[in-house]
Parts: structure tokens; sequence; C-alpha cells
């Protein structure tokens, strides 16, 4: 197993590379433990205490809360709603912990083999460290910043925090949770200039009126949704065009067979079956595919009843169809190399 070099402007691979040391810890010590004077000074002084495998795996524990806000706010798709949340929940999670003083399960284990004095050292600077951390959110969340004395810095700008709070509860789940409050603070944050708020106010209630009629009927909402996209005379909605001429072509196989309603049920439900299955293939996330590789795709998981283990095994029987994967053949576009 390699062991990953962790590097300053990637700090996301600290995380990884202190779970991977883990991981083979003690080869590893063993390894400059051997090397008696070839090894130096620093090290032989870490592998040969337990404080060392402790720092280890309470850095292990913190930095993979860490890690996990920072992979969230590094998502392609996230939303400027999502940000209070997500800085809100980090924050809490260290404060509980250095309130707590859990330091994860590893390194409270070990502390427990350690002397009195060293395991109470060993503490204090894991606290710091969680403290210091919480320092460092706050520094460029709240705008709290300090200067080389210790007093706060007047900020120069509105701070991130109160614009991301502002804005959060457009973020919940239902838009019934969303108060006419959550709208004005808005309003009044953003300085937003010729607004007339009582037309605003008339559609924000309407939305939410609409929102519950829809909550309270029987047809699923994907197909509400669908249906009423479909009514909008929006030329660009092509998936809804799609959707609206599909389900004419269903309504249509239905009248003309009506003596065998048992097969025309069938194939209205494969049509939502493939309606549902394509909703899933072409989104927000996955939109730079070719219509040929959708529904090529599209066919593969309606057609298909292989398993995995079944499409492996076909493969490997295959040289010719391996040779066409590992090759650059099935790109219609290559990278040029330029010397």
């Amino acid at each position: 197993m390699v062991i990953l070099k962790h590097i300053k402007i990637r700090w996301l691979s600290l995380y990884i590379s202190i779970q991977r040391l883990l991981m083979v810890f003690n080869p590893v010590k063993d390894y400059f433990l051997s090397r008696d004077d070839d090894c130096p000074e620093e090290l032989k002084v870490f592998f040969s205490s337990e404080e060392g495998h402790c720092i280890l795996s309470f850095l292990e524990h913190i930095l993979y809360i860490i890690q996990k806000a920072n992979l969230k706010l590094q998502r392609r798709y996230l939303a400027a709603v999502s940000l209070h949340q997500i800085i809100t929940d980090l924050k809490f999670n260290l404060q509980q912990r250095l309130n707590s003083s859990f330091f994860g399960t590893s390194s409270r284990l070990k502390l427990s083999r350690l002397d009195p004095e060293s395991a109470e050292k060993l503490k204090f600077s894991f606290a710091r460290f969680i403290e210091r951390v919480i320092e460092y959110i706050d520094e460029y969340y709240l705008l709290k910043k300090k200067d080389k004395n210790g007093k706060l810095i007047e900020p120069k700008c509105i701070a991130p925090s109160l614009l991301c709070e502002v804005i959060s509860p457009f973020g919940l789940p239902t838009i019934n949770e969303i108060t006419w409050d959550n709208v004005t603070k808005c309003i009044e944050l953003f300085q937003i200039k010729n607004l007339n708020e009582d037309d605003l106010f008339n559609e924000f209630t309407e939305i939410q009126s609409l929102f519950i009629s829809i909550q309270n009927k029987n047809i699923l909402l994907y197909e509400q949704v669908q249906s009423y996209i479909a009514n909008k005379s929006n030329p660009n909605i092509y998936l809804a065009t799609l959707t609206k001429n599909s389900l004419d072509k269903t309504t249509e196989v239905e009248q003309d067979n009506g003596d065998d309603s048992t097969k025309d049920s069938i194939v209205a439900k494969e049509i939502r079956k493939c309606l549902s299955t394509m909703k899933h293939l072409y989104d927000d996330q996955r939109n730079r595919m070719s219509t040929d590789l959708i529904a090529a795709e599209l066919k593969i998981r309606l057609s298909s009843s292989l398993s995995c283990t079944q499409v492996y095994d076909f493969c490997l029987s295959k040289p010719h169809l391996l040779k066409l994967i590992h090759s650059s053949e099935k790109y219609c576009i290559k990278k040029k190399r330029i010397i």
C-alpha cells in the first residue's frame, strides 16, 4: 500500500494521508525503528512513544468531519441556500466534541494507557486544535478577525454568515415552511428597489396554495409537474413536450384498442416506466451526454436482464470488445498532444 504525501496547496489530501498512514502504522514504525542510526531523531521519538499514534488517531477523527463538510462545499451543484446549514452543522459537531472532551474512541483508549500528565497535555492540545478550527471558520464566515493585540477588526462588508442565514430558509424541503418574514428579510438585506411587495405577496401565497393542492391530490408529484410544464407554451422544454407526446400516444392506443384494456395498460405502464427512468438519466448533474448515449443506456436499463456478474463474464469472453473498450476509437473527439 502506497503512503500518500500531503501537499499544502491540496489540503484535502491531509485526512487521506493520515488515514493511509494509520492503516500501515505498525510496518512503517518497524521500518524506521530498525534503521537505528539512519533514522531521523524526530521520527525515532515519534514512533517510540504512544503519543504519536494517539495524535494521529485524533487527527483522523476530527479531519473526517472537516473532510465531509469540505466535500459538500465543493460540490458542483451546491446551492447558496445550503451553505449556512453545512457550516452550522460543522461548527456544531466540533463544539459538541469540545464541550464533551470527546476526541474519538481510538484516542480515548490510547490516552488511558499514557501517564496522567502526558494524557492531560494531549487533551489540552486536542481541545486547542478544535478551538482553532472553529476560530478559523469564524474568521471567514462571521468575519471575526483579530489584530495582533487580540482585538476584533471591524468588518468592511456584510459577513457571509448574515447573507447565507437570510437565504437559508429557501432551501427547506417544503415551501410551507417558508414564511413571509423570511422574504422580507431578503428584501431588506439586498435592498431591492422598485419592488411591488403587494404583487410579490400575492405570488408567494399563490405558490403556497398551489403546493398544498398538489400535496392533497393522489397523483404523483412528478406527473403533476410534467403536466403543468406541458400546458405552458414554452418551446424550450423538450422533455416536457416529449412527455406530453408520449402520454398522448398512450391515450390514442387506449382509445383505438378499447377491447383489449389489459394490453393498453401494459403499454401505458411501460411508457411511464421509460419516462421515470429517463429523469434519472438526464438531469442537472448529467447534462453533457449525447442523445445516442442516453438512448443506449435507456435500452440497457429497460431491456437487459443480466446481472453484473453475467455482464462481467460476457465482456471477458469477447476479446474484440475488450480491445475496443481500451482503445480511443470510441471517442469522436480525441485530445491531441502538442509538442
